[in-house]
């Protein structure tokens, strides 16, 4: 079974199996993410199992899995082509699996969340009489309106991200008016993931600090 095989909850060890992976095992890797059955994998990890105290160990060895996927296709798309990085509105997408592991290790249920399309936010600091959050919000696209229309959300891992640092006065913060007085920080578009967490280190974010907006004061 793959998750027995890949389901390495240790990060560098599971980079190091990955690495040292034949083209047949990278190619089965990339092909749990594909089709169907990948999009119905990322559900399941992104359903009430993800809100648990304390994850099963199904659930821990298939979160594995799917990172082991995800760095088993990049792999392969850097081998394919060498890796390059663009400037896309001031923030840095890169291409190749190197930097995707230069980060923190990023919790499953944000990764799960994003990759469902669900906006999360993190408080940063703020001067006084203020509060301020950066957000993430991943694209919606016209697969997800459908995927909404037939009663199902849809999970990709190519999504791109709207970030935004903002500030709010905090007077305002509980009423409609929230938006008074509210100072944009800084914004970038993101291509895809792997542009998103050097985005998020330069800004001063920790991917375990992200959550859910209405688990937070954020007002929006």
């Amino acid at each position: 079974m793959l998750a027995r095989r890949w389901g390495i909850q240790d990060d560098a060890l599971r980079e190091q199996a990955v690495g040292s992976a034949s083209e047949a095992e990278l190619e089965s890797l990339r092909a749990v993410l594909a089709g169907p059955a990948g999009e119905r994998l990322y559900d399941w990890l992104g359903s009430d199992e993800s809100h648990a105290l304390v994850s099963s160990d199904e659930y821990a060895a298939l979160t594995a899995l799917t990172m082991a996927a995800d760095s088993a296709k990049l792999t392969m798309r850097r081998a394919a082509a060498p890796p390059r990085i663009d400037e896309v509105d001031g923030a840095r997408a890169v291409e190749g699996a190197s930097m995707r592991f230069a980060v923190p290790a990023i919790p499953a249920e944000v990764l799960n969340a994003l990759r469902l399309g669900q906006t999360l936010v993190a408080e940063v600091p703020a001067p006084t009489g203020r509060r301020a959050w950066v957000s993430i919000r991943p694209t919606d696209e016209a697969e997800d309106a459908a995927a909404r229309a037939e009663g199902w959300k849809r999970s990709s891992h190519d999504r791109r991200f709207f970030v935004r640092h903002a500030e709010y006065l905090v007077e305002h913060l509980d009423g409609y008016d929230y938006d008074i007085g509210m100072r944009e920080v800084a914004e970038a578009h993101v291509a895809d993931e792997a542009g998103l967490w050097p985005l998020l280190a330069e800004w001063g974010v920790a991917p375990a600090e992200l959550d859910y907006p209405w688990r937070t004061a954020f007002p929006e």
